[in-house]
Formats: structure tokens, C-alpha cells, sequence
């Protein structure tokens, strides 16, 4: 099993098959074949590292699904997240691939609800490592792990929202969150279509214009426009 699983990886006498390999690496490591846990592994990465360019996030997301189902019986959301956290870490330390490896974060952010992928997304986009920057795109996915949960988040979430208001005044930041709102309700390059946060977004933007009528826009407004959480 363990060199049938070495034959596929390799492409040797047989069609090159990650996922076959990875199948018979399986089978040998569940009969006490010693080397084959950390083949398991080793071509879990090798399977990314050489496809990776070529998928889309929703690929990437759908082959970790597989991998897990091949490795542990299931397609637990979570253990598909921990494979596609550890990919992540992975380009990002050892390859320097940030591009990759927010690809990594886009998939657990979109596919696998995940507030820590969410946060990290926020953060890219913010800042513009590895995609591009996108300061609405980063309000987006700091709100929506804030909804998870995710307290930094929350908090980089009602910064970004009070700096739209200081920099751009009211009329400013009201355009942008009408953006916002359409982005959630149609889908978007940037921002998925995403009908819960286009209700939340749309009451932001309501709690906006009723904040616009006082007239007065110095001063932290995150409990004003998005309620005590």
C-alpha cells in the first residue's frame, strides 16, 4: 500500500494522483506502516503546492474537502479549514507566496464561514498584501467576522467605519456603504453575494442617514450604527 501510494505521487507506472496516493498512504498508515503518516502529509502539500495557481477559491476549497474525505472519512468544515490554515502558513513562511496563501484565506472566509480566515482577509485587503488593497472589501470582512464573533474584528470593523465618516464626511461614507449594501445583494468580484450581510449592511446604511440628519460627525459611532453587540 505504502508503495502503491509512492508509484501514484510520483507518477510511476500510473497516471500522477494526489488523491489516490494519498488513499493508499491512508490504508498503510491505519495498518502501522510507519512512513506513511508523514507521506500523508507530504503529499497533501505537494498536491497544493503544484496546482494551487490554477484553482479558483472555490476549487481550493472543494479539493480540501476532498482531501479530508479521503483522510478522515469526512468533510468536517472544520478539519477542511485546519488543512487549508496549515497550507496557508505554509506558502507564506517557507515560499514567501502571500498570493496563494490569501487564496487559502479567501476559500475558509467564503466556504468555511471561518471568522479567523474572515479577520485575516481584512486584514490583506486593508493593507494590500497579496491582493489587492480594498479598504470597502476589508469593511466587509471585518463585519462579517465580526457577526462570527471574531472581537478584533469588531473592533478594526468600527475603526474603518469611523475613518470612512472622518475622511470622507458623511456624504462620503454613505456612498461607499450604499456600495456596500449593493455588493452583498448582487455579488461582486471583491465582495460574495451574501443576503444576511446585505440586511446588515442596508440597517448600517439606514442608521447612517438618520446619524446624517444631526449633523455632527466627530466621535466614535459604532454603537449608534451597529447596535450594541
Amino acid at each position: 500500500m505504502y508503495n502503491l501510494g509512492v508509484l501514484c505521487a510520483k507518477g510511476r507506472g500510473t497516471q500522477k494522483d494526489y488523491i489516490r496516493a494519498l488513499s493508499w498512504f491512508k490504508q498503510a498508515a491505519d495498518r502501522g506502516q510507519s512512513q506513511a503518516s508523514e507521506m500523508i502529509s507530504k503529499v497533501i502539500w505537494d498536491y497544493f503546492f503544484e496546482n494551487i495557481n490554477q484553482w479558483s477559491v472555490g476549487q481550493i476549497f472543494e479539493e480540501s474537502k476532498k482531501i479530508v474525505s479521503v483522510r478522515d472519512g469526512n468533510q468536517d468544515i472544520t478539519q477542511v479549514n485546519d488543512v487549508l490554515e496549515e497550507i496557508a502558513c505554509n506558502l507564506m513562511r517557507q515560499h514567501d507566496d502571500n498570493r496563494n496563501a490569501v487564496k487559502c484565506f479567501q476559500a475558509m472566509a467564503v466556504y468555511g464561514d471561518s471568522d479567523l480566515a474572515q479577520f485575516n482577509v481584512g486584514i490583506c485587503r486593508l493593507n494590500g498584501k497579496g491582493i489587492s488593497e480594498n479598504t470597502l472589501a476589508a469593511l466587509y470582512w471585518f463585519g462579517k467576522a465580526a457577526q462570527n464573533g471574531n472581537t478584533e474584528a469588531q473592533e478594526k470593523r468600527n475603526w474603518l467605519m469611523n475613518e470612512y465618516i472622518r475622511q470622507s464626511g458623511m456624504q462620503g461614507a454613505i456612498s461607499q456603504i450604499t456600495i456596500l449594501v449593493q455588493k452583498c445583494r448582487d455579488g461582486a468580484d471583491d465582495i460574495p453575494k451574501d443576503p444576511e450581510g446585505f440586511l446588515r449592511w442596508k440597517t448600517v446604511l439606514s442608521n447612517l442617514l438618520l446619524l446624517g440628519q444631526l449633523g455632527t460627525f466627530e466621535g466614535d459611532f459604532s454603537s449608534i450604527l451597529f447596535g450594541n453587540e
